[in-house]
């Protein structure tokens, strides 16, 4: 962990061995990463495509839906799907 600005690029190379890697913020790096939207009740989700939303209200959506505080079903999801995630 570092308190300065380090560019995306440079944290993925200092990554090795891992099957998934969840990052915050980078939405403007052009790269195409899949993406788990973030919806608190006062905002939308931002423009993009999401495998996935985590919302702090109910939400109705084709994409897996997990409460914001409902971690454990959150970390299920990912583990059991990682095939698809990795496709």
């Amino acid at each position: 962990m570092e308190n300065r600005y380090i560019s995306l690029e440079k944290i993925l190379d200092l990554i090795h061995d891992v099957d998934i890697i969840i990052i915050e913020g980078f939405k403007n790096s052009g790269k195409n990463f899949r993406k788990i939207g973030i919806r608190r009740a006062n905002y939308e989700l931002p423009d993009g495509e999401y495998i996935a939303i985590i919302s702090d209200t109910p939400l109705k959506s084709e994409l897996p839906v997990f409460n914001i505080n409902d971690y454990n079903s959150f970390c299920e999801w990912l583990i059991n799907d990682i095939q698809l995630l990795k496709s």
